[in-house]
């Protein structure tokens, strides 16, 4: 993953400007997962860049979820593929050694990470994700 990125969304994560939430990018509450920081840190960069930003959709119900969520293009749950380029990852929900971000966020494994933690995670890991 690109370093300055890294730092960028490490920063943000523990700024507590970004209000956490599960199972989608971000919600008609205003929470976001993890990966929701970074597709919102990717369109105030393109914005600061006066290029063009990834379009937000909704909010609109999702069932699946019993959540009313945003969807940034066409993904409502992982990393579209030009903020995974940009961030320079390799992968749309940040794998490394068998774990991603998104689960860790939404607890899918074990009790959710809150955005430090999830911080902590992508600064001892970034080089891999």
């Amino acid at each position: 993953m690109d370093k300055k990125i890294a730092n960028m969304w490490i920063k943000a994560l523990e700024s507590g400007d970004y209000k956490q939430g599960r199972f989608a990018l971000r919600d008609n509450k205003d929470c976001f997962c993890c990966l929701g920081v970074l597709c919102d840190l990717y369109n105030k960069d393109r914005k600061e860049k006066k290029k063009k930003s990834i379009k937000i959709l909704g909010p609109e119900y999702d069932g699946n979820k019993n959540l009313t969520v945003f969807q940034y293009g066409k993904q409502k749950d992982f990393l579209p593929i030009a903020v995974r380029k940009w961030a320079g990852m390799s992968s749309n929900k940040g794998w490394v050694n068998g774990v991603n971000l998104s689960d860790l966020n939404d607890g899918r494994l074990n009790k959710p990470y809150n955005f430090k933690e999830i911080a902590k995670f992508i600064e001892e890991h970034s080089e891999n994700l």
